[in-house]
């Protein structure tokens, strides 16, 4: 498996909890004990040989992205941080920028899904509807969550970060 596999496999399995104990009389279809912690995001990339930043990625994908981004990582036709990139976009925009024709294959070549992501990352409408998905995806994730993610972030995309969460605890307050 390359490194953008593992990572959208850790960002998977990340949120796992322990299957729980069973007694011997438990009847299979009872529910377990769902109080086992969750395995940290960082033991996770360990267990896996990858970074956390790598897992946190994994998980803009799965939580932004369409599942066209899944299937063009296991392609090898983009990375995981590319697709963190394409994963800011609409499903739409996504399909266009990798290039997925009406019959659901892809019609572009790893160089030229590159060249896309870049061109409509230099737009000025993609810098504001960042800050959007940013806020959007903070939203939704723990705060333990947002922490990593934060901690692997530049320093402009921290201090967007900062605000929004900054907002987001006061409203909360």
């Amino acid at each position: 498996m390359t490194v953008s596999q593992r990572a959208i496999f850790g960002a998977k399995i990340s949120d796992f909890r322990h299957g729980g104990k069973r007694n011997v009389n438990q009847d299979a279809e009872m529910q377990l004990d769902n109080s086992a912690p969750k395995m940290s995001v960082t033991k996770t990339a360990k267990k896996l040989g990858i970074s956390p930043r790598s897992i946190g990625l994994g998980k803009v994908v799965l939580l932004s992205g369409n599942p066209k981004l899944e299937e063009a990582i296991n392609l090898h036709l983009i990375s995981v941080g590319r697709a963190a990139d394409i994963a800011k976009f609409t499903h739409k925009e996504q399909n266009e920028i990798l290039g997925v024709s009406e019959s659901g294959e892809f019609t572009k070549e790893r160089k030229e899904i590159t060249r896309s992501v870049k061109e409509k990352l230099a737009t000025p409408e993609a810098d504001q509807k960042n800050n959007v998905d940013l806020e959007a995806q903070l939203k939704s994730i723990t705060e333990r969550e947002q922490i990593q993610l934060l901690a692997n972030m530049s320093e402009v995309a921290l201090r967007k970060a900062y605000r929004i969460i900054g907002k987001k605890k006061a409203k909360t307050h």
